[in-house]
C-alpha cells in the first residue's frame, strides 16, 4: 500500500475556491495542481457544505463554535465572495469587449 499524501488546509481552500469559480474544469485544475480529480470534487463539496453550516448556525442551529470564531470565518468568506464578484464583473466586461 502506498502512502497517502496529506495537503495543507490552505492548499485545499485554494483548490476548492478555484473549482467554485468555475473558470476551469475539474480535470484542468487537477492536472495543473498535480492531484487526482476526485480530490478537487471532494474539496469543492466540503467547501459548499461548510458554507451551508455557517448559514445554518446563523439561523440558530449552533454547534458550539464560539461566536468570535464564527464571525471571523464569516467575514473572511464574505470578503472572498466580494473579491470573486469583482473578478467576475471585470472578466465579463473584458470578455464582452473582446467578443
Amino acid at each position: 500500500m502506498g502512502m497517502r499524501k496529506h495537503y495543507p488546509a490552505e492548499f485545499k481552500v485554494e483548490v476548492a475556491l478555484e473549482a467554485l469559480r468555475g473558470e476551469k474544469t475539474v480535470a484542468q485544475i487537477a492536472s495543473e495542481r498535480e492531484i487526482h480529480p476526485a480530490m478537487v470534487v471532494r474539496w469543492r463539496k466540503a467547501a459548499v457544505e461548510g458554507l451551508s453550516a455557517i448559514f445554518a448556525r446563523e439561523e440558530g442551529a449552533g454547534d458550539g463554535v464560539p461566536k468570535a470564531v464564527h464571525d471571523r470565518k464569516a467575514h473572511e468568506l464574505y470578503a472572498e465572495i466580494g473579491r470573486l464578484s469583482t473578478e467576475l464583473k471585470w472578466l465579463e466586461k473584458t470578455v464582452g469587449r473582446l467578443g
